[in-house]
């Protein structure tokens, strides 16, 4: 994440077989959008290590993401950030903090938008 550092950072772990997972996607595109001429990046990190690479890279097509979405091939990502379930989404300030984590879903696009904003004004 040492690339993002001064910009508010959102990393969603989802999988492509998780129904929540999927629902929410549209919320994070639409924030991806909304604040693309922010300090603000969205990353949707895939649980590859337990999904199917030809259904992630179809649903990404088919919501036309813009947003960055890496793979996490073998759950070293997951576990470092102790991700127990999906999705699971944290709010990483501009230096870096992690400062909400939300568990579960479908996370909705106000929580979404309140969290940027509440971080983009501590900035």
């Amino acid at each position: 994440l040492g690339q993002f550092r001064g910009k508010i950072v959102i990393v969603n772990f989802w999988a492509s077989w998780c129904p929540p997972c999927r629902t929410e996607m549209p919320a994070l595109q639409s924030i991806a959008e909304k604040y693309s001429s922010q300090p603000v990046a969205i990353l949707a990190m895939n649980a590859a290590y337990q999904d199917n690479l030809a259904e992630i890279e179809e649903f990404i097509k088919n919501l036309s993401a813009t947003f960055l979405v890496p793979l996490d091939d073998d759950g070293e990502v997951s576990r470092l950030y102790l991700v127990s379930a999906l999705p699971t989404t944290f709010f990483i300030d501009h230096e870096g903090i992690i400062r909400k984590v939300v568990y579960g879903g479908p996370i909705s696009e106000a929580l979404l938008i309140s969290q940027i904003d509440l971080m983009l004004g501590e900035k």
